[in-house]
């Protein structure tokens, strides 16, 4: 009876928190998309996931649409800092002065 009411608790546990469950985002933000330098970077991310799929991260490849687009990769960052599942980001720059000051507005308190 005992085992019945234990299997029965953790049974509606795990049904109860399946959406609780999200994983840790590794972000890698990229100049833009459009780059084809980056495409092995992708590709790596998408490997990683896959023989990983059990881990508790995931990696997240992203970047505006044009590596002209300064203030969407500005914009991307922003909001990659806002997300509470976001656990690292890896960014590559196309301005550099411009991203530190995301950054930096994003958590004003560090240095």
């Amino acid at each position: 009876m005992r085992k019945t009411l234990l299997l029965a608790a953790v049974a509606a546990m795990a049904l109860g928190a399946g959406p609780a469950l999200a994983k840790k985002q590794l972000v890698i933000v990229v100049k833009g998309l459009d780059n084809p330098f980056f495409e092995a970077i992708h590709q790596g991310c998408e490997k990683w996931n896959k023989e990983n799929a059990s881990s508790e991260y995931e990696c997240f490849y992203t970047g505006p649409a044009s590596t002209s687009d300064e203030a969407g990769e500005a914009q991307i960052v922003q909001d990659m800092l806002s997300k509470p599942d976001t656990a690292a980001m890896a960014i590559s720059p196309s301005n550099a002065r411009l991203s530190a000051q995301t950054i930096k507005s994003a958590n004003p308190t560090t240095t």
